[in-house]
């Protein structure tokens, strides 16, 4: 026995008249940025798994490594989510964000009309300014009048893609 996969959740070995038979433990997939961090920080199988939240504070790991928490520590902090804001003239909707920048290109926003139907927002010519070594700063203006019908209503979402 042993872990062969470094998931940190023992994998079993055994022999049978001469051959060898691997069982892998495929509670998480250990090739997924935000996994080894999980598992580098203390965190074992299901608890690793990226829609988990071993610590209970509300996000789960995926989004605690996107935007810096911790993962062990029920000490999410509001300030590390995505903020939104709308100018005065109520023209322009304004999602910031501090993104690691391993995996920042699966970031996204999303705009609706209706709740219903979501088109996602092109932010790739968007300029990421550098916080530190991991993380970059983003800005992502959306004018509504070029995106929806006019029934006044503006609804803006963000998200994490696969």
């Amino acid at each position: 026995m042993g872990d062969i996969d470094g998931d940190y959740d023992t994998d079993f070995i055994y022999s049978q008249n001469g051959f060898t038979f691997v069982a892998r433990n495929q509670l998480v997939d250990s090739s997924k940025d935000e996994v080894k961090h999980a598992l580098e920080n203390g965190l074992h199988a299901e608890e690793a798994a990226p829609e988990a939240d071993p610590d209970g504070d509300g996000l789960n790991n995926l989004e605690e490594y996107l935007f810096g928490g911790s993962l062990v520590r029920g000490d999410s902090r509001a300030d590390l989510l995505p903020t939104l804001s709308i100018d005065r003239t109520g023209k322009t909707f304004s999602l910031d964000a501090a993104l690691r920048d391993s995996i920042a290109d699966r970031f996204c926003v999303e705009v609706s009309d209706d709740l219903t139907n979501w088109q996602k927002v092109d932010w790739s010519s968007e300029p990421l300014t550098p916080i530190d070594s991991d993380f970059s700063a983003l800005e992502v203006d959306v004018d509504p009048s070029e995106i929806f019908q006019s029934n006044g209503k503006a609804f803006i979402r963000w998200c994490i893609e696969d």
